[in-house]
């Protein structure tokens, strides 16, 4: 990659402190303005003035914004910013670069990567919504796990427990049998959460799989647990390829989604799926979870 004209810029990162003070007169205004009911991402972005993106790096205490943005964060609350409040650094930037296109999802805060509002801003305001499921379609190359990457720090930032199952390492024998799949999920789950896997204490097969792994995931892991969790399929398409597994796992997923309905347990699961091709398994309309939710 041949680097053309090389410019420095200041950048500036919130410090723990800085967040810590700024999140306490967050917490205050909705106190006093929005009888203590958080105010959302588009909230905050309208009242101080800087874009939903703006916000998400702010928050990370990773990535550099520059200092008018951090001054509005500030003063929109009636705070003055402090030293103490914030670290500051070089950023190089280039100009006339001839970057070569990236074979491989980018990591977080790559100058690579593109915005494409309003996706981010779409997905940011979707994922604190209980049993929410969404949905990101695309040929690969196309920027798919780049783009969940960033989602899923995004759900980290606000404190939630994060699952990313990549199905292209997953052996070939774990999808030809819906029951060997499904103690398969739930193992690889609960391992994720550092929660000792209790399958056999569950697993029933008078009442069946489906039922088996359903009862297992609200008792062993959404009972459990604290915080929302946000279970991520990469490469979901995999399944589509077994359709005896796709028939009985597919609606499995949108039944946990309905469940969110009803029961403040399941509110806690926020589903994330990804995936490069069309659904070809024959799939009653009732019983898809690719017609619910927010598609991508």
């Amino acid at each position: 990659m041949e680097a053309g004209k090389q410019k420095r810029r200041r950048g500036i990162i919130l410090t723990a402190s800085g967040l810590k003070r700024l999140q306490t007169a967050i917490k205050s205004a909705q106190i006093q303005e929005n009888d203590g009911v958080r105010f959302t991402q588009e909230e905050l972005s309208r009242r101080i003035g800087v874009s939903t993106n703006t916000l998400s790096r702010l928050w990370s205490l990773k990535t550099a914004v520059d200092s008018r943005s951090l001054k509005l964060c500030f003063s929109a609350f009636d705070l003055e910013l402090i030293e103490s409040d914030y670290n500051v650094f070089e950023v190089e930037k280039f100009e006339n670069e001839n970057i070569e296109y990236p074979s491989r999802p980018l990591p977080l805060y790559s100058k690579l990567y593109i915005y494409r509002p309003p996706i981010e801003e779409l997905i940011e305001r979707e994922i604190p919504r209980p049993g929410c499921i969404i949905r990101i379609k695309a040929p690969k190359g196309m920027g798919k796990t780049s783009l969940k990457y960033r989602l899923l720090d995004y759900a980290r930032s606000l404190g939630y427990l994060t699952v990313d199952l990549d199905l292209n390492l997953v052996d070939g024998d774990k999808f030809l049998n819906v029951n060997v799949f499904l103690r398969w999920l739930c193992s690889i789950v609960s391992r994720s959460l550092d929660i000792e896997p209790q399958l056999d204490e569950c697993w029933d097969e008078e009442i069946g799989s489906k039922l088996s792994c359903t009862l297992y995931f609200q008792t062993y892991i959404l009972e459990v647990i604290h915080n929302p969790l946000v279970l991520s399929f990469n490469e979901l398409n995999r399944v589509f390829e077994y359709p005896q597994l796709a028939e009985e796992f597919l609606p499995l997923l949108r039944s946990w989604h309905e469940n969110a309905h009803y029961n403040f347990i399941w509110q806690k699961l926020r589903l994330v799926a990804d995936y490069s091709t069309d659904i070809y398994v024959p799939l009653n309309l009732n019983h898809s979870p690719f017609n619910i939710g927010l598609p991508m």
